[in-house]
């Protein structure tokens, strides 16, 4: 199994007419089940130009993954809503995100991950990703890549960004 919630915090999305079973038909659905996100900690500069925690008070996603005509796992759905808390630990500033939507992971044969948001999505970027060293809540539609080494890039966004680094400095 893939650790969903490396790079994305909270993805409480799934976008059924972009998603692997919707484009073809010899994907099957497996059952839909509870997914817990584990809390972060970030040390300074990591993401942020401050060391920060995330933790999730309110936790109500679910994910369903889809598989191939062989077996293989080669997505996922996942859906419900999600509160992200994001502190800032040098100063103790922290806000509350509530991160609710759809979206689908389609999984690459090279192992890397796009995930389409319909939504809203809690990013963390590190200095090697694309925007580097953010922590961006992001809403509206959009498109990330998680290549197979985890460098994230934000491929499309068509609604509102904010970064918490600017939020929480």
């Amino acid at each position: 199994m893939r650790a969903f919630g490396t790079a994305v915090t909270g993805l409480a999305l799934v976008l059924a007419l972009s998603s692997p079973a919707a484009a073809n038909p010899a994907v099957t659905r497996g059952e839909r089940s509870p997914l817990a996100e584990t809390d972060r900690s970030y040390a300074a500069g990591e993401v942020c130009g401050f060391p920060m925690t995330v933790t999730f008070p309110v936790q109500q996603e679910f994910i369903t993954n889809l598989f191939d005509e062989n077996g293989t796992l080669v997505g996922a759905t996942i859906t419900g809503k999600l509160v992200a808390r994001v502190t800032n630990t040098a100063s103790g500033a922290s806000v509350d995100r509530t991160l609710t939507g759809l979206g689908t992971l389609t999984f690459g044969a090279d192992g890397s991950e796009t995930i389409d948001v319909g939504g809203t999505i809690g990013i963390a970027f590190r200095g090697t990703d694309s925007p580097a060293n953010e922590f961006d809540i992001v809403t509206g539609s959009s498109v990330l890549r998680i290549a197979a080494d985890g460098t994230r890039t934000l491929l499309s966004s068509d609604g509102a960004i904010e970064d918490l680094c600017l939020t929480l400095a």
